[in-house]
């Protein structure tokens, strides 16, 4: 408690200490107002300062429009490039499509060709067919009048057998 006390007085202290020379320095300090007067006259050459700032950024302006064309040259010019290499492109495109084009014409008349060809051999064969089927057919009743008449000899020679063998026994 006895600190406590001790600090308290030594804090008032000093805080009385720093009143008094606040005081002391407020007191030193005036207000005062003062009027200057101007007695030269300046006069301001504006005109020469906007016509050096005009120039300056004209000079600015044609810079960046040279600029500026620069670059729209050089895009031009890839552009330029660019759809001349896109044009050799279709224009190769479009010979081979030609190519192919007319390739596929060929290759459909040869098949039509062709397809007439198997048509008519087919055709053909379908009528030799037929012939031949014909005359197998004209065969087959030729062998079975060969065959008939075969027979007919046969029963004819079958019945002269037993004569035959009478008349050599009687003789």
């Amino acid at each position: 408690m006895v600190e406590k006390r001790v600090l308290n007085n030594k804090r008032n202290f000093l805080r009385a200490g720093f009143d008094e020379e606040l005081k002391e320095l407020e007191s030193q300090v005036q207000n005062e107002t003062r009027v200057i007067s101007d007695t030269k006259k300046r006069s301001l050459d504006l005109e020469n300062i906007i016509t050096s700032l005009e120039a300056h950024y004209a000079e600015i302006a044609d810079c960046t429009k040279q600029e500026v064309d620069q670059l729209n040259r050089k895009k031009i010019d890839a552009l330029r490039q660019t759809s001349g290499q896109s044009k050799q492109k279709a224009d190769k495109i479009k010979r081979e499509m030609t190519f192919l084009k007319k390739s596929i014409t060929e290759l459909k008349t040869k098949l039509e060709v062709q397809q007439t060809k198997v048509k008519s051999k087919q055709q053909t064969s379908e009528e030799t067919l037929e012939k031949d089927l014909k005359q197998e057919i004209g065969d087959d009743a030729e062998i079975s009048g060969l065959e008939e008449e075969l027979k007919k000899k046969r029963d004819s020679l079958t019945l002269q057998v037993p004569r035959l063998e009478a008349s050599t026994c009687v003789i």
